[in-house]
């Protein structure tokens, strides 16, 4: 019964429907009261946001920084979609990932609304499952895995729940185990995928035609899982009949079979790498192709027979093998390029299987690569085919990993070159050949030369980008040059960086002083007969002796200001 005028304020945006009464005084009372209430609240009034939801005002949306986000999200996605409709995967594949990059950046802004973190969360997870598409597509199954894996697992950390999208990640990590061989894991995947997705269509959520492509490819991974089962029964009755003819009542271990084929093959391969020119005369050239082909072989019925640590192992030495027949030392027929893009693909399928085998398994030693030739091998192998393919981006990170690990292991003993009683003496165990050739190898590998060319790799890769970076790595190749070939490109190669810009005449007249240098290293290389090394990727087939210390303090290097080290 109160009057309006004695309320002290009014909810921004109510209106009254209706007069409170038909009186005429109190209409007027009415009238007067609100027109005092306009005047003391006007300023209040036109500052708040209108609540009004009657339908006589227009929403309006104002802009925000998380609508911008999304909009940039947008754009990006389409370029990507745009560019995968015409086929090109590769570009499409680099698109989606600045995609996901920028969906993780925005984070922060689009937190503010619930409706943009949601559709910035969504487009996340929808790359990521394109991307393992476009990885499909480039058959690169293993990063497609990879990429399929890494998307299941967001959707499973994530807020918001799209069982649909799950789905579709399913069905590409199918797709990418069919195409490495596990056609089992394949089955697995696509038949829950098909499962989510049939239960998306009840709810009035799904897709039928996701679900119909689903389905065909749920038909082709048990047709190739049944040929699979029929060949590794075919293959188990011939192996039985072989052994009853020779009077065994026991099979062999199928895993203890691919271990040895490893140690076989990998043996194989150094034991050519590692001898001298004049006793390659007489000895074939190894079929690195063969050695190849069986070692894949051997990967698939692992992958088949879920032998996941033989599987790792199997794919080491693929790529492992590759990076030997790379080698001029190898003699290979097949072409050197054939040979770094085959290590490349096997290494890269050996890192996401590792990464996954990690999760799952707490003996981490039993994942390192086989025979003891220790992660430095992976690394150098990984990084080297990368460079070689010009594929200097993913290259980066495994030098860089490479010589971080170097620098903490610290030079290796040749133990190679000593005899058994020296050995024994000491408390160590004896060696047979192959343990003297890994021991080789890794003694190779953390040697100066190897450290040298990773040096040299990274200050290329930084020339045009981190030049600080690049002037790093020149200082420490030229630390670790060994020779005069490796001086030369030491001094070449700093020369290029100091006149990078931005430079100062101290760095113009450092580099000019260099470059003659070179000039009298070029003459004295020639001079003695020789000329000058343009060979990558060599394998040193000396003994393993000391260097003497005067060799490398032949020539000094030119100082190179206040940060240049001793």
């Amino acid at each position: 019964k109160k009057k309006l005028s004695e309320f002290d304020a009014v909810p921004a945006g109510l209106r009254l429907a209706q007069p409170i009464s038909t009186d005429s005084s109190c209409c007027a009372a009415t009238q007067r009261s609100t027109a005092s209430l306009s005047a003391r609240c006007q300023r209040d009034i036109t500052a708040m946001a209108s609540y009004d939801i009657s339908g006589d005002a227009p929403i309006k949306i104002e802009p925000s920084p998380a609508l911008d986000c999304i909009a940039q999200i947008e754009k990006l996605k389409a370029e990507g979609a745009a560019l995968a409709k015409a086929n090109k995967w590769d570009a499409a594949m680099s698109k989606y990932g600045e995609v996901v990059e920028a969906c993780v950046a925005s984070m922060g802004t689009v937190s503010s609304d619930f409706e943009s973190e949601r559709a910035a969360e969504k487009c996340q997870l929808l790359c990521l499952c394109n991307r393992s598409l476009c990885a499909y597509k480039l058959q690169d199954y293993g990063e497609a895995k990879a990429l399929a894996q890494r998307a299941i697992d967001e959707h499973q950390k994530s807020r918001f729940v799209d069982d649909s999208g799950l789905a579709k990640c399913l069905y590409r990590r199918g797709q990418a185990q069919l195409g490495l061989g596990d056609s089992r894991g394949a089955v697995d995947s696509v038949s829950e995928a098909c499962a989510l997705e049939e239960a998306q269509i009840k709810k009035g959520q799904g897709n039928e035609a996701s679900l119909r492509a689903m389905k065909r490819e749920l038909l082709r991974a048990r047709k190739v899982a049944r040929d699979d089962a029929k060949k590794s029964s075919s293959a188990l009755k011939a192996s039985m009949s072989g052994f009853l003819k020779n009077g065994s009542k026991t099979l062999t271990d199928p895993k203890l079979e691919r271990a040895n084929l490893v140690k076989e093959k990998v043996d194989c391969a150094l034991k050519y790498i590692f001898e001298s020119s004049d006793d390659k005369k007489d000895l074939i050239v190894p079929e690195y192709d063969r050695m190849i082909s069986d070692l894949v072989t051997a990967r698939h019925e692992a992958c088949s027979a879920k032998d996941s640590i033989n599987e790792l192992a199997l794919t080491f030495a693929e790529g492992f093998v590759a990076f030997i027949a790379s080698a001029p030392e190898a003699n290979s027929k097949s072409g050197v390029e054939q040979h770094y893009a085959r290590c490349a693909d096997a290494m890269q399928s050996y890192w996401h299987l590792r990464e996954e085998l990690e999760r799952d398994i707490k003996d981490q030693e039993v994942l390192e690569p086989p025979l003891k030739i220790g992660d430095i091998a992976a690394l150098e192998c990984t990084a080297h085919a990368h460079m070689q393919l010009q594929l200097s981006h993913k290259a980066q990170p495994f030098f860089e990993r490479y010589i971080q690990l170097c620098e903490d292991l610290g030079p290796q003993p040749a133990y190679h070159n000593l005899p058994d009683s020296f050995l024994l003496q000491r408390g160590l165990p004896k060696m047979d050949d192959s343990a003297r050739r890994i021991s080789r190898w890794r003694h190779r590998a953390h040697s100066p030369r190897a450290l040298f060319d990773a040096h040299t790799a990274l200050c290329a890769i930084k020339a045009e980008t981190d030049r600080s970076g690049a002037l790093d790595h020149a200082k420490k190749a030229f630390g670790c040059a060994a020779d005069d070939d490796e001086k030369l490109t030491a001094h070449k190669n700093l020369s290029y960086v100091l006149r990078k810009e931005p430079h100062t005449p101290e760095d113009l007249a450092k580099a000019d002083e260099l470059d003659k240098l070179s000039e009298a290293l070029e003459t004295k290389i020639k001079e003695g007969g020789k000329e000058v090394d343009e060979v990558i990727n060599r394998v040193d087939n000396t003994s393993a002796a000391p260097v003497p210390t005067e060799e490398l303090e032949e020539e000094e290097m030119p100082p190179l200001g206040d940060d240049a080290e001793e």
